[in-house]
């Protein structure tokens, strides 16, 4: 082997790489359970709000009003005591049928009672039929790409196990790595920052101050 590439090999088995990928390993891990713990605070924040300003959050199910809306949007649904205007985006549930979210397209009425006709953006036609103004269960005042799939794994119990678990997995992974790093370098390890507060530094009499300080349509779900 030459000169050149014995340096090569030594350099790449150095503790320092490997305490290198240990670090940034643990790093990642740790920025991956920040982001989901976020995801699901926001979640739980959204899926309260609804209901909390007499609306409801739902989980849009298809991809009728996409891009505006993609599918497992999460949205938030508010009643408008002004009524709904053509343009707007809004839930129509008519009695126990499916809700749905499209814009309106147009208003009318028939024998004095107000309708309204409806369209998902991505659809080439209008919804084939019109529906009673009354039906609209509200105005879309919020919607959040992607957050109605992590709802939706919430809302049931393997789900929320299974996220449990993986996050628990993750959490130990992390905490073990960091273990690891320590024994690989443990200078690293006591320059790293402490939680814990030093002790503090006997100080001489008469002298003042101390040690210093530590450092379709689309089929939408109830969220």
């Amino acid at each position: 082997m030459s000169p050149t590439a014995t340096h090569e090999a030594t350099h790449l088995s150095t503790p320092g790489m490997t305490t290198t990928a240990l670090r940034r390993t643990r790093r990642a891990l740790e920025a991956l359970l920040g982001a989901a713990s976020l995801a699901v605070i926001v979640t739980a924040g959204l899926a309260l709000l609804g209901p909390a300003l007499g609306g409801r959050t739902l989980v849009i199910g298809g991809g009728s009003m996409e891009p505006m809306i993609p599918r497992g949007a999460l949205v938030v649904v508010l009643p408008s005591a002004a009524g709904y205007a053509v343009g707007d985006v809004v839930t129509v549930q008519q009695g126990t049928a499916t809700p749905y979210t499209h814009r309106i397209t147009r208003r009318t009425a028939l024998g004095g009672v107000p309708y309204v006709e409806t369209k998902g953006d991505a659809n080439a036609a209008p919804d084939p039929a019109i529906v009673p103004a009354a039906a609209i269960a509200g105005r879309i005042a919020l919607a959040i790409p992607a957050l109605g799939y992590l709802s939706a794994l919430l809302g049931t119990f393997l789900g929320l196990a299974g996220f449990l678990a993986l996050a628990a997995t993750a959490l130990l992974l992390a905490g073990a790595l960091e273990d690891l790093e320590g024994e690989r370098c443990p200078a690293c390890a006591a320059a790293a920052p402490s939680s814990v507060l030093p002790a503090p530094t006997p100080r001489a009499r008469g002298v003042r101050g101390g040690a210093p300080g530590a450092r379709a349509p689309a089929e939408d779900r109830a969220a």
